[in-house]
């Protein structure tokens, strides 16, 4: 055990200082996560989502589908919980922006908040369900940085952006 607590502080060490702020320890952070979603745990990792420190599980349930939740390391707040699969059999119904207007947009938003003189890259875009909303995840790439934005594939609002680390 000593040994795995000496594994985990030294990766808190490299991690941004905001990250060092973590006060619930790793079991917690999952059970939190399995109350939300019981399943079974495929894969975790961390990341930043507008500057809060997460841990993220990838998690099938018993029908098959893939949820993928979000866990402010330092809270317990659950920041983001998304279908990565659905249950085998069933489908999201169909968007009310399409995808390329979603790109635009999430282009835009990049524009408007991010400096940089290189143009914004698509990467990827994906059709899912995030925090309940149907939304368009798209990735995002200016200069060496890359960003993902979750936009609302009702209302075109952009939800959330958050740069990858």
């Amino acid at each position: 055990m000593r040994v795995k607590t000496l594994i985990f502080c030294a990766a808190l060490l490299a991690l941004p200082p905001a990250a060092q702020a973590q006060t619930l320890m790793p079991e917690e952070i999952q059970e939190i996560a399995l109350q939300k979603v019981p399943g079974n745990v495929m894969g975790t990792g961390e990341a930043v989502h507008n500057g809060v420190v997460v841990t993220e599980y990838q998690i099938e349930q018993q029908n098959g589908q893939i949820m993928e939740i979000a866990v402010d390391t330092a809270s317990g707040k659950i920041i983001e919980l998304k279908v990565v699969q659905m249950a085998p059999g069933e489908s999201l119904p169909n968007p009310q922006i399409t995808k390329d207007k979603a790109q635009k947009i999430a282009a835009g938003h990049i524009n408007s908040t991010v400096n940089g003189l290189r143009p914004v890259e698509i990467l990827e875009s994906e059709y899912t369900i995030v925090n309940e909303r149907l939304a368009y995840i798209v990735g995002i790439k200016r200069g060496v940085k890359i960003f993902e934005v979750v936009v609302d594939a009702n209302t075109a609002a952009v939800i959330s952006s958050r740069e990858d680390i």
